[in-house]
């Protein structure tokens, strides 16, 4: 059995970019919350954060 030592991220930017907005907007109109999304692109070595989502709750 192999284990992996790091993960590598790419993406095709302005998609992802696109997607994570798109996520980001249905979670404020369904949960009346705001939201931020951030996802790390590159080198991600075990036990590093690959993705950050903060809710918070809209005024």
């Amino acid at each position: 059995m192999s284990t992996a030592t790091a993960l590598h991220y790419e993406s095709y930017l302005p998609m992802a970019l696109n997607k994570l907005l798109n996520i980001g907007q249905e979670v404020q109109q369904r949960c009346n919350a705001h939201c931020v999304i951030a996802h790390r692109i590159g080198l991600a070595g075990p036990k590093e954060t690959s993705a950050v989502i903060a809710l918070s709750p809209a005024p």
